[in-house]
């Protein structure tokens, strides 16, 4: 389920399939209980009913009414496997002073008429700049608001990946181009005799230049079409191993634009590399190539030129090797990156509590409490533990706090990193190591002193030099008369979250009995088979609360094979195209 805004199909444009979208007065409070069901989610729970309007939907043990079904095509930007759509609402405490650095909000927006990215870009900036004067102490002097266009978003993850696709493509194509130029050379000096006698016999250079460029336009539309043939079979099996690296609105497949680029690629290379030996042929000395036998036809330069594409076609295939062995020796030393905690044998889910059901924070931690510790005694399982945010699992929360005693450079941002609350047997599940101090304990619950652990990236940015323990960060502004001091009682290895090669931010952790969220996602540790011990899991959960589902199943092995998935798929195909331009440049050298 994605909460959003009430126009935010408007804003896209794309009108529902059925029923209709969302409103914006129904972002209110008391009006929000109205869904939107996606076309898959529709066909799959309600058979394509037409009468699905009006219906009743149960959500956190709320109802919600079926106010229409999205377009068949319409794939949300922000995340693919959306089955729900209903209306953000937000409270008068969630904006507080203390929530104003918050992020977890994605924002995205049409254009005025006459409006360009540049002018948006500006008035983003003027925005900032109102909004760190009014308040200084939330934001720091760089901070600013950034514009960019949808399609350079969609595509910023991929755009490095295509490059070196394109390259691979550009390398592969110039080597056929190569081993047909050849080709051709050699076919011309070989009936360079034949092609005489037709000049004798009062062939024109102009019928003889058309009559070898139709077999080369030939031989390369003959070569288009089979391409096109591979492509068609192809393309699915390369989706089919990289689909989840792509962006949501990705539609990869073959269409017009990509039939004409083939055929216009085919028929320029049969043109360009086949006009050269039909004008050499046309050239050639008549009478020396009659007498000589067609051996003497532009021996020396015809030599030097087929040497030099040899020469070429087997630097441009190493160059390609070379690329994908670098490639796979990244991705190897990729793989061997330690995460910071041990993956093996590590189940992941996600339990949410329906606030109608569980209303207030004290009511909300006794339950997540009792599930943690079912969880924890249920066969097969090890340790138990819980967190708002699973490494690899695609979502993170991040916020600026202020640091005690820590002055902020001039022009520098302010302290900033990952937030998380845990459970206390979140860390020692995850096996992160304990560098300093102490993990959390039941001591740490509401009403004692605010408590955090911090990791090791957190130490060596602000507190090199001194023993971090005891340390205080806040997250209230430091003229605030009513400061709320955390402070760090220990220190942990950094976890990777986002990917292996992900750039390193500060962690911090809250106890969840001082920072309740009525949301967790648990990882358990299994003696066999993670997957295994999901039957046993959801009977202790139901123990607990027999309404309660299982959400997102997945292994932690698994999700960081995911976060891989980019960097594996370039490395197949610049493998697979490095090993095609061996072949297609041994072929050549045999077929010359």
């Amino acid at each position: 389920v994605i909460r959003v805004s009430g126009d935010y199909f408007t804003l896209y444009g794309v009108p529902p399939a059925l029923g209709r979208a969302l409103r914006p007065d129904e972002a209110e409070e008391g009006h929000n209980h109205v869904v939107v069901l996606s076309w898959g989610f529709w066909q799959q729970h309600f058979g394509g009913d037409r009468g699905v309007i009006g219906r009743k939907l149960t959500l956190d043990n709320e109802d919600y009414e079926i106010v229409g079904v999205a377009s068949a095509g319409f794939m949300d930007f922000f995340s693919r496997r959306v089955d729900l759509w209903t209306p953000i609402t937000f409270k008068p405490t969630d904006f507080a002073d203390n929530r104003r650095t918050n992020e977890f909000l994605s924002f995205v927006g049409r254009l005025a008429p006459g409006m360009t990215v540049q002018r948006a870009q500006a008035a983003m900036h003027a925005l900032a700049a109102q909004l760190r004067a009014a308040y200084p102490n939330s934001y720091a002097p760089d901070w600013d608001l950034q514009v960019t266009a949808l399609s350079v978003e969609a595509a910023r993850n991929l755009r490095s990946g295509l490059l070196l696709l394109l390259g691979a493509v550009a390398f592969v194509l110039l080597i056929v181009c190569a081993n047909v130029a050849n080709l051709q050379l050699a076919r011309t000096a070989a009936k360079a005799r034949d092609v005489a006698v037709r000049v004798a016999l009062g062939a024109s250079p102009r019928r003889l230049v058309r009559h070898l460029l139709t077999e080369s336009l030939t031989l390369a539309a003959t070569g288009g079409a089979l391409g096109l043939l591979v492509a068609v079979w192809g393309v699915p099996a390369l989706l089919s191993l990289t689909a989840d690296s792509l962006p949501p609105t990705a539609h990869v497949g073959l269409d017009a634009r990509v039939l004409v680029f083939a055929l216009v690629a085919s028929l320029g290379t049969g043109l360009l590399f086949g006009l050269a030996p039909a004008i050499q042929v046309a050239r050639a000395d008549l009478h020396e190539t009659l007498k000589e036998g067609g051996r003497a036809v532009g021996q020396r330069s015809s030599l030097a030129l087929r040497r030099a594409l040899v020469v070429t076609t087997v630097a441009l295939a190493l160059t390609l090797l070379v690329g994908a062995g670098l490639l796979i020796r990244s991705f190897g030393r990729l793989v061997d990156v330690d995460p910071g905690f041990k993956p093996d044998h590590l189940l992941t889910f996600n339990v949410t509590l329906p606030s109608a059901k569980y209303p207030n924070d004290t009511v909300r931690f006794g339950v997540l409490q009792r599930l943690n510790t079912a969880i924890a005694a249920a066969p097969g399982v090890v340790s138990a533990g819980g967190t708002t945010n699973i490494p690899f699992g695609g979502n993170w929360s991040t916020a600026s706090f202020n640091v005690e005693g820590y002055q902020v450079p001039a022009n520098a941002p302010m302290p900033w990193g990952d937030i998380r609350t845990v459970t206390p047997s979140y860390l020692p599940t995850m096996g992160v190591p304990l560098i300093a101090g102490r993990q959390f304990t039941d001591a740490d619950r509401n009403g004692a002193p605010g408590v955090c652990i911090v990791d090791q990236e957190m130490v060596r940015r602000f507190w090199p030099n001194a023993d971090p323990i005891g340390k205080r960060i806040t997250f209230n502004s430091l003229t605030d008369s009513s400061i709320q001091w955390i402070q760090v009682v220990g220190v942990v290895g950094h976890m990777a979250h986002e990917g292996l090669d992900a750039q390193k931010r500060v962690q911090v952790y809250f106890s969840l009995a001082q920072n309740v969220r009525p949301f967790l996602g648990f990882t358990v540790r299994t003696a066999g088979d993670p997957l295994g011990a999901v039957g046993a899991v959801r009977a202790a959960m139901q123990s607990v609360d027999p309404d309660l589902p299982l959400a997102g199943i997945d292994t932690m092995d698994h999700l960081i094979e995911q976060s891989m998935g980019g960097r594996r798929f370039a490395m197949l195909l610049l493998g697979a195209f490095a090993v095609l331009a061996m072949i297609l440049a041994s072929i050549g050298l045999y077929g010359v």
